[in-house]
């Protein structure tokens, strides 16, 4: 079989501090985000010309474009609960776990409360009375 030839170095130029934090992945919690918004973002961040500052610039475009209902830097914890390790002793494992936190419960009923549903029962209802076509 004879072809064309192509040479692969076998060693890449080593990168400069600058191009591997320009190049570093940034870290995102849990939520909801634009991926358009995001991906804009974090590339303007990454060619800005701001190499000290990037982490808080990341941080910062994170935080700006993460919609969610939970508390900023919660770990996916709400309102009057808590994350706990618990270790399984008959297993020798250890689990991080989200409970209830009796303490705060006056946050959990305050969140509760204020708590908005992103259905309306309404046009839920409307649906469901809607006729249906039959099937042939």
């Amino acid at each position: 079989m004879s072809g064309t030839n192509i040479k692969v170095n076998s060693v890449l130029p080593a990168r400069t501090a600058t191009e591997a934090s320009r190049a570093a992945p940034i870290s995102l919690p849990a939520g909801s985000y634009d991926l358009d918004d995001l991906s804009k973002a974090a590339k303007d961040a990454s060619q800005a010309k701001n190499d000290e500052e990037r982490g808080e610039l990341h941080q910062r475009i994170v935080d700006d474009l993460n919609q969610t209902v939970l508390p900023t830097n919660s770990l996916g914890v709400g309102p009057g609960y808590k994350r706990v390790d618990v270790l399984d002793e008959r297993l020798d494992v250890t689990e991080s776990r989200v409970v209830f936190d009796p303490d705060n419960r006056d946050a959990a009923e305050q969140a509760q409360a204020d708590y908005v549903a992103p259905i309306d029962p309404a046009a839920v209802k409307a649906a469901a009375d809607a006729p249906t076509p039959k099937g042939e």
